[in-house]
This record gives C-alpha cells, structure tokens and sequence, in this order.
C-alpha cells in the first residue's frame, strides 16, 4: 500500500527499510541470547525423532509443488522489477494460475475466502475516501504540521512512534491505509515526505510484535504453539514482545535520524 502509494520499487524498500530491519535483527537477536540462551538445549532423543522425520511424506502432489515454485519465484522477480504492472494485479494473475494448474474446484476456493475480512476493508477504504473528500484527511494533515511546525525530522518521529504502539493493539492495514492520505496531503503542501514513508512503514511493521494480537503471525503461531502443549497468553507474550518492540523502534529512530537528518 505504501509503496503504491509513493511510487516506491522493491529496491527502494531493500536500501531503507531492509538495512534497518538488519540492525533491528541482529539487536533482537543478542537479546533473545540473554533471555533464552541457557534455556535452549535439545536432547539426543529429540534429536533422533526429528530426523526420523520423512520430508518426502509431506508432498502430496510432486508436480503440483513444482509449478507452485516456479509460480512463487515468477511473482517474486515480477515483484522485484515491477515491469509496469501493479503489485496487487501480479498477485491476482498468479492465483488464477495456481487456480487453473491447480485442479482446484472454483467454489471450494471462492467459499474458502475470508470474505468479513474483504468487505471491511471495502467499506473502511470507503469510510477513508469519504474523510479525504469532506476535508477530514487534510484537517488532521494541518493539524500534524502545525503541532510539529513542519519539521521533517519531528514529524518523522511522531508517525514512526505513534504508528508502532497503535499497531501494537490494532490491525496495521486500517491505520496505514487512514495516513496513506493524510501524509499524501502534507506532500501537496510542500513537505518533504520521503523520510515519513519509511517511518510509517517501520512503526506499522515493527508494531505489530509488540502484542499478541498487534499481527495475524502472533496469532497463528500461538495457535500452533498451544496444540502442542505450550499456551502463550497475552500477559507472556507482552512481557517479552511489547519490550523488544519498544527495542526495535529505538533501532529504528537511530537509524532514520542517521539516514535523514
């Protein structure tokens, strides 16, 4: 959405937020040590369950896997150059794909879709443009500007801090999609806005680790973790996430203020 949104290319992401996502990695990493490093070690008889284990078993269809590969790997280059085309249409081009080579039954698929999911966004990007047309958008912009006094490197902190810790509590995809707008109308009145991409885009990521319920993967992974025997609940979860999120957002701000200003 961003990087539609400022005409930002894969290899723009990689020099800004993938150099900054290598240091919040190698920060996350060392703390993990301090944290979990005595308390990991496998047993032998561990170790012998798992390589019993037959990868092979797992692949139902062989052929299926390798048009999905080469598929996924067609999607990602197609990602990488762009080639004129939009990313969300690539996406939609491959499913169909997968959905013809498949053999997939068309209903099955369409009934499989998250469709609540689909038509809140629908009505939330209806709600946005409405806020943009009656002049809610550009209110909140001017108000945002005349708080920071137009300072690039004050606002870039502000949206950077306040996108992490809401993002922490709700879906990112809404807040993201609501200062899509706001931060395109402080471009139209003359602010430099490069710098707030990155930093919307960083806290909006980054956020989503800060609570159990702050990103879908949280979620899932939690889910897998309790069917085998090991409940996460959001009071363990926050005592380790919300303080590692607040890490990575520090690493973030070094990093854009050197990068920025």
């Amino acid at each position: 959405m961003i990087g539609s949104a400022a005409k930002l290319s894969f290899v723009d992401f990689i020099l800004n937020t993938g150099v900054a996502t290598v240091f919040v990695i190698i920060v996350g990493l060392i703390c993990m040590y301090f944290i979990y490093g005595r308390k990991l070690f496998v047993t032998d008889e561990s170790i012998a369950k798992v390589m019993q284990l037959d990868e092979n078993k797992a692949i139902k269809d062989r052929k299926l896997m390798h048009e999905s590969v080469i598929v996924i790997i067609l999607v990602a280059l197609c990602f990488i150059f762009q080639l004129g085309v939009q990313s969300c249409t690539v996406a939609i081009a491959a499913a169909c794909i997968m959905l013809l080579i498949g053999g997939q039954e068309p209903e099955e698929i369409i009934a499989d879709v998250e469709w609540p999911t689909i038509l809140f966004f629908i009505g939330l990007f209806i709600v946005v443009g409405g806020m943009k047309k009656v002049g809610v958008i550009t209110m909140l912009a001017n108000g945002l500007i005349s708080i920071t006094h137009g300072n690039m490197v004050v606002t870039m902190m502000v949206i950077l801090w306040v996108s992490a810790i809401v993002s922490s509590f709700l879906d990112n995809i809404p807040f993201v999609a609501t200062l899509i707008p706001m931060i395109l109308t402080m471009q139209s009145e003359g602010m430099d806005v490069a710098p707030i991409w990155w930093a919307l885009s960083l806290g909006a990521c980054l956020g989503g680790n800060g609570t159990l319920i702050g990103a879908s993967a949280n979620v899932v992974l939690s889910g897998i973790s309790k069917n085998n025997g090991h409940p996460i609940t959001f009071g363990q979860y926050f005592k380790i996430g919300f303080p590692m999120m607040i890490l990575s957002i520090i690493v973030c701000s070094v990093f854009l203020l050197i990068r920025f200003a």
